[in-house]
């Protein structure tokens, strides 16, 4: 383990805090002082997404003597180029709003703005890297004649992604893209017309919507189980939800709607994951979650391997296949995970046409022979280092 590592996650967890709670100064100061290398902590965060965060939080705490010149010129060069990126995002988006308005399409904006409102209050400090849109299955074709009079283009072998210069709209009929992974559909079904009559309003982009809160924390805790928690950002945004789910009676109606949905599992995964890798203090109704579910060794080690580089994450399979029931649709689950339908294939290698879904084929057999190894390696590694 790199020496800074513990003291690298401790800062982490401390500065990304979003709820009223502050953290203990003395404590930042304390890992601030032990670290050998600022850079290395700069460049986690960078990588985690939450540097302009990190930035925002120590400039609030008076902490900037305490970082190195360098250093603090980079998180602030970070937060300002967010800020910028944001606000032209913001008004993008408020054109597809008027636009859409117009043809009266009811639209539900995912993430981004919509968290920016609930979590953070601050456009600069959670960067965006496009625009998600969730559209009833029967505008959404409507929709996107909309955007391509908005002179968006179509991107290759992505027909929902639309881009115009840097700004780039995903259009969604579903939340969780069930119908990119069929096992996930099979597993997790959320209803979608009620998700729709939960839906409030977006102050400062009327008349787009966002979810209601525990839609908001159901489908990022999916989307973050299928990346693998990978990065800090997403779990920072769903403990900036939960910090909003004040009362008991609001928990219950999340752990019923979770087993309602199937989402129980990805659920408290998502709790196990922020208690132990951001050190979130969770409310007391979150312990029914957690003392019913705890995740086994396996499920541990693959959360471990999830932050290695250039990893296949294997966590949300083997959550779809512990869920599912019976042989065949388990088996069905792991081909359709492996070698995904022809149309993903080619998304995923850049290759069309008979001779591209061949070499996809065997791009993607020979890319799960590597895997195979490198989780291997990294297992060795992990167990390693486990305590007994």
């Amino acid at each position: 383990m790199p020496p800074d590592k513990p003291d690298i996650e401790a800062l982490s967890g401390l500065l990304t805090r979003v709820g009223p709670k502050k953290p203990d100064k003395d404590a930042l100061v304390g890992c601030l002082e032990r670290l050998s290398s600022q850079r290395s902590f700069l460049d986690y965060c960078t990588r985690h997404g939450i540097a302009p965060l990190v930035y925002r939080n120590l400039k609030i705490l008076g902490l900037k003597t305490r970082i190195d010149g360098r250093v603090w010129t980079k998180f602030e060069r970070i937060y300002y180029r967010t800020l910028a990126d944001n606000l032209q995002l913001f008004q993008a988006l408020r054109m597809v709003a008027r636009e859409a308005n117009r043809h009266r399409i009811p639209l539900i904006v995912l993430k981004g703005p919509a968290l920016i409102h609930l979590v953070y209050g601050d456009p600069g400090v959670r960067s965006m890297t496009d625009i998600d849109l969730l559209v009833r299955p029967p505008d959404v074709c409507r929709l996107k004649e909309i955007v391509t009079g908005l002179r968006y283009a179509p991107v290759p072998f992505y027909p929902d992604l639309f881009q115009k210069g840097q700004t780039v709209l995903d259009l969604h009929t579903d939340p969780i893209n069930r119908s990119r992974i069929e096992a996930r559909g099979s597993v997790i079904r959320l209803d979608q017309d009620r998700l729709w009559q939960s839906v409030c309003p977006l102050p400062g982009f009327e008349p787009l919507l966002m979810l209601g809160l525990t839609d908001q924390i159901l489908t990022l805790s999916v989307h973050a189980l299928k990346h693998g928690y990978q990065q800090n950002n997403w779990l920072v945004d769903i403990a900036g939800c939960i910090g909003r789910l004040q009362t008991v009676q609001g928990w219950k109606y999340l752990q019923q709607k979770a087993r309602d949905s199937g989402a129980f599992r990805p659920l408290a995964l998502t709790l196990f994951v922020l208690k132990n890798r951001l050190d979130e203090e969770l409310p007391a109704p979150a312990s029914s979650i957690q003392n019913e579910f705890r995740p086994d060794l396996l499920e541990r080690l693959l959360m471990d391997m999830a932050l290695e580089s250039d990893m296949l994450q294997l966590l949300e399979p083997l959550t779809l296949l512990r869920t599912l029931k019976g042989t065949r649709k388990k088996v069905t689950c792991l081909l359709e995970m492996a070698f995904p339908r022809p149309e993903i294939l080619a998304q995923i290698s850049g290759l069309d046409g008979p001779r591209g879904f061949w070499s996809s084929y065997l791009r993607r057999l020979a890319q799960l022979v590597g895997m195979a190894g490198k989780y291997l390696l990294a297992a060795g590694r992990t167990l390693w280092r486990r305590p007994a």
